[in-house]
């Protein structure tokens, strides 16, 4: 069986009641897919203790994008923030993330996954940046997935020194950009490596080197990998 990445998977809002459904776009299987490993979507109405086998054999975690993290979390109250929330999803993927830290287990987080990774362990969010940022190509409004293909990409510059760089072989990466939230506060456990031109936090890395554990706010799943293609590998 070919080494697979456990993906949590996000809560459609069908509007028909019991009808709902869980969901995981087909740009972010493809991606895992694309560098030889299974992507195995995990529903989030269950607990860690549920699929502890299914954890422990994973090469990896993808966090993939979706709905603002409620920011109780973070000790705040709703301010600005216009999304619903995934009550399930958030309690499932912090829980995890935590998880993860501890075990050293590979972990790559997208958009709202970079989010989730730094309030998981500790850190806080800008609940709407789009007074803070107006020149660049930010979301304004509840952002819609599909624009974020035909956007104009959000130019990136790494710090020379990180592991993010190091492992792209590069100091500045380019990918489409969709976010109306951002990272304010870092966790002592993370470093901020890569920022937009306006100083908004774009990548994190872990500062453990045993940790194989990145967060990046670019979309690079909607190009196929791009100048993160390196990233998914799980491995350095």
């Amino acid at each position: 069986m070919k080494p697979y990445i456990l993906m949590p998977l996000a809560e459609l809002n069908t509007n028909e009641g019991l009808a709902r459904a869980y969901a995981m776009r087909r740009s972010y299987a493809d991606l895992v897919a694309t560098h030889g490993f299974v992507p195995l979507g995990i529903p989030t109405n269950i607990s860690l203790s549920d699929i502890k086998d299914l954890y422990n054999n994973a090469a990896g975690i993808l966090l993939m994008g979706g709905n603002d993290v409620d920011p109780r979390y973070y000790k705040e109250e709703k301010n600005g923030s216009i999304e619903p929330y995934d009550a399930a999803r958030d309690s499932f993927e912090i829980d995890l993330v935590k998880q993860a830290a501890k075990d050293k287990k590979p972990l790559v987080g997208i958009c709202r996954g970079a989010q989730v990774l730094c309030v998981a362990l500790g850190g806080s969010l800008y609940q709407d940046i789009a007074d803070k940022v107006n020149e660049e190509i930010h979301a304004s409004v509840l952002p819609r997935y599909e624009e974020t293909i035909n956007k104009e990409d959000i130019k990136v510059s790494l710090q020379q020194d990180s592991r993010l760089a190091h492992l792209l072989g590069k100091n500045t990466v380019n990918g489409p950009c969709n976010h109306h939230q951002a990272i304010h506060t870092l966790p002592d456990s993370l470093a901020a490596v890569g920022h937009s031109q306006a100083g908004i936090i774009e990548a994190v890395e872990a500062i453990d080197p045993l940790w194989f554990c990145f967060g990046i706010q670019s979309h690079p799943e909607t190009r196929g990998g791009g100048d993160f293609d390196k990233l998914f590998n799980w491995k350095e």
